[in-house]
């Protein structure tokens, strides 16, 4: 969350990186973006996660996974 906070594009592209390299891993997937938009699309849209999410990591986690 602090990448997105303070507005570090370069800490926030790198954090993305990162977490495609893992569901690719994870997925056993060449590319991770059409995993990584339906994943954000879904934390935008369904409440229960983002409640159980932000439940988890934390108030307001749901909605930086979503954006």
């Amino acid at each position: 969350m602090t990448a997105k906070e303070s507005g570090n594009i370069n800490e926030e592209k790198e954090a993305v990186a990162c977490l495609a390299q893992n569901y690719k891993k994870m997925f056993k997937l060449d590319k991770a973006r059409n995993i990584l938009l339906d994943l954000a699309n879904e934390y935008l849209h369904n409440s229960q996660l983002a409640e159980a999410t932000d439940s988890e990591y934390g108030k307001g986690c749901s909605k930086y996974y979503g954006i």
